[in-house]
């Protein structure tokens, strides 16, 4: 389980401003998402890139792991929650992105977490399409 405090912290780092309600709407998301995970209520799907912690020529060490939490229901599913995690050279990196589609509504993101997140700045687009696509 996330602390609390690391949950706070991170809900913090969205895009600001934001009203009051909207922070207070993507905190509850967030922390019923998060519960949903922990009871094992949604689906998960693990993808390792280079698992063979192959060099690449032109940035050396290279290694991403991305986790998609998601949910179906009556032959509809929808993305929850994407976690990025990447290792390029001696830089590591990590970034979790809230979608709005907790209850089969839209997936947009709502919410990306941006603590030492550095890559290419359409994250959430890619993840979704990855999503899609499996």
């Amino acid at each position: 389980m996330i602390a609390p405090a690391f949950a706070a912290a991170v809900m913090l780092t969205a895009e600001l401003p934001r009203e009051p309600d909207e922070v207070l709407e993507i905190s509850g998301m967030y922390n019923e998402v998060m519960e949903g995970i922990e009871e094992g209520r949604f689906y998960r799907t693990e993808v390792e890139i280079n698992p063979d912690d192959l060099p690449y020529p032109a940035v050396g060490r290279y290694q991403a792991w991305i986790v998609l939490y998601w949910n179906a229901e009556a032959g509809d599913r929808w993305l929850l929650l994407a976690e990025y995690t990447g290792e390029v050279a001696a830089h590591s990196e990590y970034a979790e992105i809230l979608y709005a589609g907790v209850y089969g509504e839209e997936e947009e993101p709502s919410f990306m977490s941006d603590g030492d997140y550095r890559g290419e700045p359409d994250l959430p687009g890619r993840l979704l399409d990855l999503f899609r696509i499996l």
